[in-house]
Parts: structure tokens; C-alpha cells; sequence
């Protein structure tokens, strides 16, 4: 479900980009907010990854859905118990080349990423050199 939110939240961020079309020192805060923004979900991902790859024994036990979560706890405890993660977040289903969901995600996050970080530099020094010499 984190990793959800954090692809619509830098759906969010490169719409904003796009409608807004920044210049000057806004690239790179738009750069350093989508940057930021990929950072996490690739935390969130690996964690899913190292989850899923311990062995049976040690995989936190299953808690309850979200809803429930959402429903009879505080904001904070139901983010310590995503952090913490479940039983549940081990199972392994779809994969596409031997990868599951979760590595293409980390691969997805880590290439939004790195894109959104690199344009804001590139356009960066493009704005530049095209304002120097006016």
C-alpha cells in the first residue's frame, strides 16, 4: 500500500512539473522534492525485497489489514505496524523476468529517481547558458 501511495504521490510531483514548468532555482526543488520522494519508495521496496527473502521462520507474523488498522488506531501506530511490516508482505505472487513487484519497483523508483534529479540539472545549466548570453 506505501509503495501505492508513493507512485501517485510522484505522479502527483512530475504533473506539477509538467504544468508548471519551472525555471531557475524551481527545477531543482522540484528535482530535490521528486528525488526525495523516489528515496523513499526504494526504502520501502528493499525492505519489501529483504522481507521476502527471509527465510519462513522469521517472518514477522501476519497482522491485520489496513482498513482494520485505519479503523481502531491511531495515525502514528498504524505507520510504526506499515514500517514494521507483516507476514503478508513476504508472500511472493506475480513476477516478469524473474522479478516480482517489488524489484521493479526499487528499479522504478531508482530510475524516476535518478531521471528527475539529472533533467533538473541538465535544464538547469540549459536555462543558464541560454540566460548568460542575453
Amino acid at each position: 500500500m506505501i509503495q501505492r501511495l508513493i507512485f501517485i504521490v510522484l505522479l502527483v510531483l512530475f504533473s506539477l512539473v509538467a504544468l508548471h514548468n519551472p525555471r531557475g532555482g524551481g527545477i531543482k526543488i522540484y528535482g530535490a522534492l521528486v528525488g526525495l520522494t523516489a528515496l523513499c519508495g526504494a526504502s520501502v521496496a528493499g525492505r519489501h525485497i529483504w522481507l521476502q527473502h527471509l527465510p519462513k521462520n522469521e517472518v514477522p507474523t501476519c497482522g491485520p489489514g489496513l482498513d482494520y488498522l485505519l479503523n481502531s488506531l491511531p495515525a502514528t501506530e498504524v505507520l510504526q505496524e506499515l514500517i514494521h511490516g507483516s507476514g503478508e508482505c513476504a508472500a511472493k505472487g506475480w513476477s516478469l523476468f524473474g522479478l516480482g513487484m517489488p524489484e521493479w519497483s526499487l528499479f522504478l523508483y531508482t530510475f524516476l529517481g535518478l531521471l528527475a534529479v539529472m533533467a533538473s540539472f541538465k535544464r538547469q545549466s540549459h536555462y543558464n547558458s541560454h540566460t548568460s548570453g542575453a
